[in-house]
């Protein structure tokens, strides 16, 4: 089930349902079934307990502010570094996540914290007993500093709940992507 704020975003989820799916929706949902739900994350349409599990990766708070789409196109200027020109398809980069007054993924960070303290607690009110939530989360960087997401992700679903059972993080000591070893050789954290 998957529960999608943005109407353009849940058309294109529907369309990939469909594509995996052509056999239709109908019928009981098994594993190798998609639902698409329109609505917000801190409001599910959704029974207390009816959810086994739930995996996501939240969004980043104002992160999508670069306005690269406004950008003169870079992809085959290069003078520019690799790791900053722009892809020949601007639909590739995101600069708004979205237009909903609801969007958590617009909000600055104080804002963010407090829906996403919402979205946590809605998260658990539909686990069933001895639910799963898994949360994808990446540090963020803001004027060359690294912010700490994974770490404030923890601290807002302890409240709501949860206990942290594992914590995975890359392994950074071995291959990094080009990006990650500029801002190493930069001396930039990474």
């Amino acid at each position: 089930i998957l529960v999608e704020l943005e109407q353009e975003h849940a058309r294109t989820a529907e369309a990939n349902a469909r594509h995996h799916h052509p056999d239709g929706l109908a019928g009981e949902i098994l594993w190798r079934r998609s639902v698409v739900v329109r609505g917000s994350a801190d409001q599910l349409p959704l029974p207390r307990g009816c959810v086994d599990r739930i995996i996501f990766s939240p969004p980043y708070f104002d992160a999508a502010t670069r306005k690269r789409a406004e950008d003169p196109n870079t992809a085959h200027n290069l003078n520019v570094p690799e790791w900053r020109r722009k892809r020949k398809d601007a639909s590739f980069h995101i600069d708004r996540y979205g237009e909903s007054p609801r969007q958590v993924g617009n909000m600055d960070a104080p804002r963010y914290r407090v829906f996403m303290s919402a979205i946590y607690r809605e998260c658990r009110r539909v686990l069933a007993p001895g639910g799963l939530l898994v949360v994808v989360t990446a540090d963020i960087y803001r004027g060359g500093r690294r912010q700490d997401l994974r770490g404030l992700t923890r601290l807002l679903c302890e409240p709501a709940g949860f206990q942290c059972r594992e914590w995975w993080q890359r392994d950074r000591t071995n291959a990094m992507t080009w990006p990650q070893n500029l801002r190493r050789k930069k001396g930039l954290p990474f």
